[in-house]
């Protein structure tokens, strides 16, 4: 149906009904001729009994393409970053200047950023919050081309002093605690390869040291507190240690971890 429009008292009215343009947006007479324009890039497969999920599905994917849409989320994106205000702005400057022109490049190249740089968040953590409220998922890839993996070191002193709030040891102690479990997270992720997920691998060792180095009450510091969610990888973890004590890898750390007899029972104790 073809529609000619005049301006009357301000408005753009329809000369056959009188009806104002906008209204007829809506119009079940256009909803094909809407859904067709040429904003739309893909093609629509069903339309007769979803027609409107159909058409408000792809009126948001349009809109995720808008300038204003795609600064809003830039900003979202770097609201959520744990970076000094400086370096906020830096990046700004950055993604700004590449001139993205949809949110799905905007969403890779942060998270190429933040891993190149391993900045401190984890990616799980990061992929999670894009896809928070968003219709169009963002799946990455495991492995990113031409870029070192993620070393996660950052992850060592947050975990440090996560156990800092729950049992209150000097940042001396810290500091050993450091040295150890980043000796033997090199050693078991990158020479022994070992752990495919450094997360689990530090939080485990971060745990495991401070029950061997400090020896706190095990009401005041426990797996549950400090939040261990996987119980098999800690027993895992000590089978590995106690391969590493075997083949005397670990001879030249300034600071060794001992597995003594009494981890036998360690699913039962910890």
């Amino acid at each position: 149906m073809t529609h000619n429009f005049v301006y009357n008292n301000g408005y753009k009215c329809c000369i056959k009904c009188g009806e104002s343009e906008k209204s007829h947006y809506w119009n079940d007479d256009l909803t094909y001729e809407t859904i067709n324009r040429e904003l739309y890039k893909q093609p629509i497969k069903k339309i007769k009994d979803n027609k409107w999920k159909t058409l408000l599905y792809r009126s948001h994917l349009f809109l995720n393409e808008t300038p204003h849409f795609l600064h809003k989320k830039i900003l979202e994106i770097l609201n959520i970053l744990p970076l000094s205000l400086k370096a906020k702005k830096n990046l700004y400057i950055y993604i700004i200047s590449k001139k993205y022109k949809s949110y799905n490049e905007i969403r890779k190249a942060f998270y190429n950023i933040i891993c190149i740089h391993d900045l401190p968040i984890t990616s799980k953590k990061f992929v999670k919050i894009l896809n928070t409220d968003t219709v169009q998922k963002f799946k990455p890839l495991t492995k990113l081309r031409n870029t070192s993996v993620r070393k996660y070191y950052w992850y060592i002193s947050k975990q440090i002093e996560n156990a800092r709030k729950i049992i209150n040891f000097s940042y001396e102690e810290s500091q050993d605690i450091y040295k150890i479990v980043f000796d033997y997270y090199n050693l078991i992720r990158f020479k022994m390869l070992k752990s495919p997920n450094p997360i689990y691998l530090i939080h485990n060792l971060v745990y495991y040291t401070i029950r061997e180095k400090i020896q706190p009450n095990q009401q005041h510091f426990n797996k549950n507190n400090f939040k261990i969610k996987d119980l098999a990888f800690i027993t895992s973890l000590i089978k590995i240690l106690k391969e590493i004590k075997s083949k005397n890898l670990d001879s030249n750390f300034i600071e060794t971890l001992q597995v003594k007899n009494r981890f036998k029972f360690l699913k039962a104790t910890i």
